[in-house]
């Protein structure tokens, strides 16, 4: 039977966690497509584009789109804490607060992980697309669509213009500006844009360590010589910090995030729940309590065509 104590315990622990959850601030606003998910895995006939307006004469023509078949597999994941007995017995809650509050933040965190290790790894073989390419490859293209010309979101020697290592602001500036305009240029299966607005912002993501030199370029009117600035009010930039550091080669990651598919998908089958032992077998045992959080999704390749990864050569 619980005690009084440990009734607070346990409603400390809850109200920490979830508001640490719920506070956790996304890094991955607009770049995740939401997919709720009723079984251990999801097959994705991959409708990869609407076909283009035509004149209407005589009746309709309904016309097929190719579908690509893509499997996301759910995942369990999980995270648990001991509350040792000394801090029950002693009523110490703002330790539980900070440890439980801790863990929330993780859980909600985790997602945004997931996704940046797909960012990370989008260019290295076995990290395909529903096309079977690199997520980040120069070969794209809808096997069976009306529009089969091969398109690329993956680029070294073509930016910037004076390619070195470590890019200066211009050369920044430049890489930007060639990403936002190679996912305006990206067509859909039918030969459509899928860039619907010209003036939206694009999201630009980037090492911690290569955040200052970006950030700077979002309010900066003129850069080194005079020049003026060319993404001025054209981006947001990012700094992840799942992303690896540069190393001394500089890399950006561009993203579409207006348009209705999405560079990623986080497929979802049981959301995040807090979970306790108390009053089970290992508080009878070792009188500790053991809290923890459990989730079941995965996340997941979407929509190439709404992502450039650009790299120094």
């Amino acid at each position: 039977m619980l005690t009084q104590g440990d009734a607070l315990l346990k409603a400390t622990a809850k109200a920490a966690f979830w508001q640490s959850y719920e506070a956790y601030p996304s890094i991955m606003g607009g770049m995740v497509a939401p997919v709720t998910s009723d079984s251990t895995s999801e097959d994705y006939p991959w409708l990869a584009y609407a076909p283009a307006v035509r004149e209407m004469i005589g009746s309709r023509v309904k016309r097929n789109v190719p579908e690509l078949k893509w499997t996301i597999a759910n995942k369990k994941w999980e995270n648990t804490v001991a509350i040792a007995w000394e801090t029950r017995k002693f009523a110490k809650l703002n330790q539980v607060q900070a440890l439980l509050g801790n863990l929330g933040a993780k859980a909600r965190a985790y997602p945004d992980k997931l996704v940046s290790g797909l960012i990370a790894n989008g260019n290295t073989a076995g990290n395909t697309c529903y096309d079977t390419r690199k997520f980040y490859d120069t070969g794209h293209f809808d096997a069976g669509a009306a529009y089969t010309a091969t398109q690329t979101n993956y680029f070294t020697t073509e930016v910037p213009a004076a390619a070195t290592t470590l890019w200066t602001d211009l050369e920044i500036a430049y890489a930007i500006n060639f990403g936002r305009g190679k996912l305006m240029s990206y067509k859909d299966g039918d030969g459509d844009p899928v860039w619907m607005d010209p003036n939206a912002p694009i999201v630009v993501q980037c090492s911690v360590d290569m955040y200052p030199r970006v950030a700077v370029l979002q309010t900066a009117a003129q850069l080194t010589g005079g020049a003026s600035n060319p993404v001025l009010g054209a981006f947001k930039v990012i700094a992840n910090p799942w992303l690896p550091d540069s190393g001394g080669v500089d890399q950006l990651w561009c993203f579409n995030v207006s348009g209705a598919h999405k560079p990623f998908i986080l497929q979802t089958a049981e959301p995040v729940t807090l979970e306790d032992d108390m009053g089970g077998d290992n508080d009878f045992n070792t009188k500790d309590v053991n809290f923890g959080s459990f989730g079941y999704y995965n996340g997941s390749y979407g929509d190439w065509r709404y992502s450039v990864y650009l790299k120094a050569s």
